[in-house]
């Protein structure tokens, strides 16, 4: 799965770029990218997750089973 994510970075920065394979520039270059774009895609898959948990959970559900539990809980 994260093999997408080089391929897109070789995209950028060897097509793109045009840098050459092997040079300090264009390794720098595509660590940058590579590492941008998984950046990305982790904040835009947990904000998808925490709103689609937080659009299932009802908190009067969650009032009720907390009511008699331990403050601390």
């Amino acid at each position: 799965m994260l093999k997408i994510f080089t391929i897109i970075a070789d995209y950028f920065t060897f097509n793109l770029m045009g840098l050459e394979k092997g040079s300090h520039i264009a390794e720098s270059f595509h660590f940058f990218v590579e590492d941008t774009l998984k950046i990305f895609f982790l904040i835009f898959f947990m904000s998808f997750l925490v709103s689609f948990v937080r659009s299932k959970l009802n908190p009067e559900k969650i009032r009720e089973y907390l009511k008699n539990k331990p403050k601390w809980l």
